[in-house]
């Protein structure tokens, strides 16, 4: 059964798909969804949310998850386009009927997985992973999303 995590920025989003459990995680596919060069923040938001139908109908994922933004974070516009993002991809997925949502931070990935390092180090935990493919890419905080989101 596929899990889904995402991770959102003011312009784009990355999604990982995986199955398997915490303890051995199988990734199945990823992508980078761009913003269209010729979109206004309307149209942008509008197509952010055809993208996440597109991805939920290929996928039908048991619950779905996205690294959240983090409760210290420094504030300004490009969180706040971030969080609009977010917002479109939580709708989204409730929608769909999804409602199992996941929103994780960094401290929160770490309980999950089992990560014995820092929260601020929680993606070097992809490095021996079945996942290391994702790490230190734009993946990696969705494929942590998708991770903490599978079953013991």
């Amino acid at each position: 059964m596929p899990y889904l995590g995402f991770r959102c920025w003011p312009d784009h989003f990355a999604y990982v798909v995986l199955d398997g459990t915490v303890t051995k995680p199988k990734p199945i596919t990823s992508g980078r969804v761009e913003i269209p060069a010729d979109s206004d923040r309307p149209a942008f938001l509008n197509w952010i949310s055809r993208e996440v139908k597109t991805i939920l109908t290929r996928h039908n994922p048991a619950r779905c998850s996205y690294k959240s933004i983090e409760p210290l974070a420094r504030k300004n516009s490009d969180l706040l386009r971030r969080a609009q993002v977010e917002g479109v991809v939580q709708a989204v997925v409730h929608e769909f009927g999804c409602k199992a949502i996941g929103s994780y931070t960094k401290q929160q990935l770490k309980a999950k997985i089992g990560f014995s390092g820092t929260a601020k180090e929680v993606a070097e935990a992809l490095e021996d992973s079945p996942l290391q493919e994702f790490h230190g890419k734009d993946f990696e905080e969705a494929a942590l999303a998708a991770w903490a989101s599978l079953p013991e």
